[in-house]
């Protein structure tokens, strides 16, 4: 079945990506090992008889790959491959596991003997080490003995190259092979042998990374010939995503030089006449007449001299690193700080340096240089002369190993990696240097052919700004490039050799955590293959028969959804006493002090549901681990907890016991575990989802089989899997900035932001988000902050899903269950799992049924759900809330990114009919047309259709707003947004006002409609344009004047109107919930009037309050206050139109 599906593969020998969806348990590793050892068994005995035959049609030069994220899962395939073998010496022959030279070393130093002679000078030392290393019990010192063996292992690899450098190339193995005096090398370092084996294991960290060869050129396992037209098994392949991803980010981090040192290195260094023969000869063969190379030299002068390279350059900045500017660049420039500045250079005199600064973007500095200009300028050459060094080095090989091959005693051939290195030495360059200029990443750039350039293609690079004592007489400017990406990678593979991509959720449709499958899909075309239906339906059928114990009830899967807000305690006063003890544990300050609660709430109705029922073990996992202490997560705590539904549920036994697993202590509390059970006790095992992806399995040995079902199948034995699962919130699925009030470490913080590029990315690309959110979240990344991320979209919920599937397959890892399987979900997860690509019928037979009750309980959940929706809104309230608070985020970015523009003339325009669209239209259909200057933020769903709500803003929308639909009895104190709040029925009663809103086509009351303005545009926007038409209307209709608008761009709203060169005007809509402080008011005109020479301004609320003292307020300054033009009832005051007839006079 599946072992033949992998067969039916690898024999008609067509590159492309297979994959392979099929269900946990069912033997994926078991099968792809015993596929590889017939697959090599076949080829072994074709070679032989064309052997025989004296045929030379048959190779056996194919090789088997199988690629795994874990090392243990490495481990585990070896130990399968043995047992398919039957045959260890030719096991030994033909299969190689790949491990880490440290690896190499610990586990073979001792067992081998080394010629005195041939000993390298640290021998001895590295035994001392490895000795220490292996007596030593305690992981945390074992692990500073790993990195004294890792340092001393590079000194005797180096030692072992001089050793093998007297001995010709092509010789080397050989002598490893057969010569006593070498041999040892080769039991050290197996991988020398790669080329005569045919099935090679390795996780795909070690298969990415560079292998530092004894014998041959050093490359990575990707670029080496082992993997053209290989058979590539990837274990676990969604799971590879986030490992490439990470191997990516690292490898971005390798150099810290100063990229304007890069250049500048270069640029002193490009006379050829300083070269040797050999590169200047090369040069010729790509460059006959000299030209292409001679614009490079006049680009690198031009660079040179415009920028003033000649002088360092130094930030005058803000000390706080997490401020700091930062360039980006995904195809386009983008400079990354302080909202309404840029980034420059201004030279200094006094210092004879550049200063780098930051500087209000409206402001125009005679001679300053952009840095943002310089570092494109900069890149651009880098890029175009990268490749020409690339031609440059292939000629430099061809030329030098023509010369080596006349030579009496022939020498190795000079290997195009080398010539490359050897050619950027002519510029001075070292060797971190070198990388910035060059990587791995451009060979896979030249071999790739692709449709399109996209992200996937062209990666993302961005420069930082370093400031330290060793230089402090300049800033260095790092550059971090990723210039490949994982889908790019996998493309590359896949045009190479036959990858087999086997997972449980291989093709779950979520860019974050696996690769984009539609983008793999356009590009591979009929290269790309999903499982084929009838493997599916052979397995779904075994699976039916496997079984079949849950389907006559013989084994029960018992489903609880799980929450804060579900009681399972019955002793009200023992609940009560319950929560009161969480919220002594947390701090009435702590922002997430309810999230915390809610997590104890519901963990503790896990262990009374576990108290009361008759399992034995009990997986929790969260997000989060659990720690003594630990503010977030406390066992203490959780033990606390324990007590109390202990008293709840009248538990007297003191068998329940609470182990926490993570990652360094699992073995231990693993073992801890299996001794408690022994000893007949009841474990509840607290644990994170981050622990249990590491591959970590819990299934136990039992003595006592009588009261367990057996599944049909092959497979015995007495280890049996756990009797049930809690599964907590998963809330990590989207990488968070690093809080920029928390100590950081800078390379974990880049890391940090390259993860969160890549997930804006991927999910740009993908369409789940649109290119202001992707630009504003990447923006927020590098300033630590988390504002605009979004939490509701497929690939969130499709992860989450996979998630699910990963955790519970924790539970079915044998064959030997209990008649009782407790499946707990926290609810937060059954609301956010997204199931809609699944095809629920195939998955009845697929999915193990654990995860079909998870099924269940989310039907069950969305059912309740729309039950509820129909009996109350009180869930789309709050909902409504949480929409309502972040458009208002939104539409407060927005309105301050426009207060600080230049206002040109596009920018008035757009900004006067967004105020005259929020007139029209104060609340919205859902199917309305927006303008493409007005957002859909603007507006918030509000349930029911109403007209009104009640709002608080916190410092002024800056920390939030809260929204309530309830009556205005329960909302004293909070701001009202209504038509009568704005004013509107009073402004209408004015003469003539109702009919030109009408002419204008703005409202005359507020239609009941799904969407609404939100609290930020109701209270900046909608009631200060409101105010401005009313007040303009009335005040030319009662002088008979007309208003002068004011268009210049350095006064555009600074003021609403002016009467003439010197008198202005501003109107309000105030009311009695506005908080504002008068003095700081004022100050504000008054800085405005010098601003545009306003010798007397008018401050003109439209509407006066009931009951308010009628006073107009002079100042000596010129500022006159209007407490209102109209009363309620829309009759004219007076007073200040009389005022104000006397200005136009």
């Amino acid at each position: 079945m599946l072992k033949q599906y992998f067969l039916d593969i690898m024999r008609k020998e067509c590159n492309g990506l297979y994959l392979c969806e099929v269900p946990t348990g069912i033997g994926k590793s078991y099968q792809a090992a015993h596929a590889m050892e017939e697959y090599v068994k076949e080829i072994r005995e074709e070679y032989a008889k064309a052997m025989r035959q004296c045929a030379r049609t048959i190779t056996d030069e194919r090789k088997l790959i199988y690629l795994t994220p874990l090392r243990k899962n490495v481990g585990e395939e070896e130990e399968e491959l043995k047992k398919a073998y039957e045959n260890e010496e030719l096991f030994e022959k033909e299969v190689l596991h790949i491990k880490s030279n440290v690896d190499n070393i610990i586990e073979n130093l001792g067992k081998v003997t080394i010629p005195q002679d041939k000993q390298p000078f640290n021998y001895d030392e590295l035994k001392k080490q490895v000795k220490a290393y292996n007596g030593e019990p305690s992981p945390e010192i074992k692990k500073i003995w790993e990195d004294k063996v890792e340092e001393e292992e590079r000194k005797f690899r180096k030692e072992i190259k001089n050793i093998l450098s007297v001995i010709p190339a092509r010789e080397r193995l050989d002598r490893i092979k057969n010569d006593k005096q070498y041999q040892w090398i080769g039991q050290l370092y197996p991988v020398v042998f790669i080329k005569e084996k045919k099935i090679i294991l390795m996780t795909i960290s070690k298969f990415l990374s560079k292998n530092i060869s004894l014998v041959d050129k050093s490359v990575t396992f990707f670029d080496s010939d082992i993997s053209k037209n290989a058979v590539i098994f990837m274990d676990e392949f969604d799971s590879t995503k986030e490992f490439v991803r990470n191997h990516i980010i690292q490898n971005s981090f390798k150099s810290n030089d100063d990229y304007l040192d890069v250049f500048r290195q270069i640029a002193s260094n490009m006379d050829l006449t300083n070269f040797d023969r050999y590169v200047t000869e090369a040069e010729t063969r790509i460059d006959e007449d000299g030209t292409k190379y001679e614009k490079f030299c006049d680009r690198a002068k031009k660079i040179m001299e415009d920028y003033k390279l000649n002088l360092n350059y130094k930030t005058v900045l803000e000390q706080d690193d997490i401020k700091q500017p930062f360039i980006f660049h995904d195809g386009q420039i983008n400079t990354i700080c302080k909202k309404g500045f840029s980034v420059v250079g201004i030279e200094n005199m006094v210092k004879n340096r550049i200063d780098i600064q930051q500087v209000d973007e409206k402001e125009e500095i005679n001679g300053a240089i952009s840095i943002s200009a310089l570092l494109k300028d900069i890149h651009d050459f880098l890029r175009d002369f990268r490749f020409f060094l690339l031609k440059w080095a292939e000629q430099y090989a061809t030329v030098v190993n023509i010369y080596r091959q006349k030579t009496e005693t022939p020498m190795d051939i000079l290997q195009e990696d080398n010539a490359l290195s050897s050619l950027m030495g002519c510029f001075k360059l070292k060797v971190d240097q070198q990388k910035l200029v060059y990587d791995e990443a451009d060979k896979i750039k030249i071999e790739l052919k692709s449709k399109k350039e996209d992200f996937y293609q062209t990666g993302f690079e961005y420069y930082r700004f370093v400031d330290a004592d060793r230089h402090n007489h300049k800033t260095d400017i790092n550059f971090v490039s990723i210039r490949t990406t994982p889908e790019k990678i996998l493309l590359a593979m896949a045009r190479k050799a036959s990858v087999i991509g086997m997972s449980a959720s291989a093709e779950f449709k979520t860019v974050l955590n696996n690769y984009n499958l539609d983008y793999l899909k356009e590009e591979l075309g009929p290269d790309y293959h999903i499982t084929e239906s009838a493997l599916k339906t052979e397995i779904a059928a075994e699976l039916v028969k496997r079984n079949i114990p849950y389907k006559n009830k013989e084994i029960k899967c018992h489903g609880f959804r799980i929450s804060a807000e579900r009681n399972y305690f019955e002793n009200k006063e023992c609940r009560k006493i319950l929560v009161q003890k969480i919220k002594n544990e947390i701090s009435d300050s702590d922002k997430q002090g309810s999230y915390k609660q809610n997590r104890y709430l519901a963990i503790a109705n896990v262990f009374h549901i576990f108290c009361t029922s008759n399992m034995r073990t009990l997986l929790c996992l969260e997000n989060i681990l659990a720690e003594e202490g630990k503010e977030k997560w406390d066992t203490t705590v959780l033990n606390g907890l324990l007590d109390s539904a202990k008293e709840d549920t009248d538990y007297r036994g003191d068998d329940i016991e609470i182990i926490v697993m993570n990652s360094k202590n699992f073995k231990n509390k693993k073992k801890e575990f299996k001794e408690k059970l022994n000893k007949h006790k009841r474990v509840i095992i607290i644990s994170s989802y981050k622990t249990l992806a590491e591959g970590q399995n819990l299934q136990y040995n039992v003595k006592d089989t009588e009261g367990l079902i057996r599944l049909p199948g092959k497979r015995k034995g007495k280890e049996k899997d756990l009797d049930g699962i809690y599964l907590g919130e998963i809330t990590y699925i989207i990488r968070r900035s690093i809080d920029s009030g928390q100590p950081f470490d800078r390379n974990e913080r880049n890391k940090n932001i390259s993860e969160q590029i890549f997930q804006a990315e991927d999910l740009f690309v993908q369409s789940e988000i649109g290119k202001t959110d992707k630009d504003k979240w990447i923006k927020e990344a590098f300033l630590g902050e988390n504002k605009s991320k979004q939490y509701n979209l497929k690939s969130i919920g499709v992860s989450i899903t996979r998630t699910v599937l990963q955790a519970v397959g924790r539970l079915c890892r044998t064959t030997l269950k209990s008649p009782d399987i407790y499946i707990l979900v926290n609810e937060n997860v059954l609301k956010k799992m997204n199931v809609d690509d699944l095809n629920i019928k195939e998955s009845q037979c697929l999915f193990p049924p654990e995860m079909l009750k998870i099924l269940e309980l989310k039907e069950e959940y969305n059912r309740d759900k729309e039950r509820a929706k129909e009996d109350s809104i009180k869930e789309a309230w709050e909902e409504a809330r949480e929409e309502a608070n972040k458009s208002s985020f939104r539409s407060l970015d927005w309105i301050n990114d426009f207060l600080e523009n230049c206002w040109k003339l596009i920018e008035q325009r757009n900004w006067i009919e967004m105020r005259e669209w929020v007139l029209k239209y104060p609340t919205l259909y859902d199917e309305a047309k927006l303008p493409d200057n007005i957002l859909n933020e603007f507006y918030f769903h509000i349930p029911g259709r109403k007209k009104k709500y009640y709002f608080k803003a916190y410092n002024d929308f800056q920390d939030g707003v809260e929204v309530s639909f309830a009556d205005k009895s329960n909302c004293r104190g909070w701001s009202e947004m209504s038509e009568k709040a704005a004013k509107l029925p009073y402004i209408l009663k004015y003469k003539g006002m109702k009919e030109y809103f009408k002419k204008k086509g703005y409202v005359t009351s507020f239609k009941m409609l799904p969407r609404i303005l939100n609290p930020v545009m109701f209270r900046n926007i909608y009631k200060g344009a409101l105010g401005e038409v009313a007040g303009r209307f009335i005040i030319e209709n009662e002088l008979g004047i007309k208003l002068i608008d004011i268009t210049e761009p350095e006064k555009f709203e600074k003021f609403d109107f002016r009467l003439n060169e010197e008198v202005y005007v501003d109107f309000k809509n105030w009311d009695e919930s506005m908080q504002v402080d008068r003095e700081n008011e004022l100050k504000k005109i008054r800085q405005k009037m010098r601003m545009v020479g306003a010798k007397r301004v008018y401050i003109i609320n439209i509407v006066v309050e009931d009951g308010t003292k009628y006073e107009i307020k002079e100042s000596t300054d010129g500022i006159i206050e209007i407490p209102g033009l109209i009363t309620k009832n829309g009759d004219i005051i007076t007073k200040p139109i009389e005022k104000l007839a006397k200005e136009v006079k």
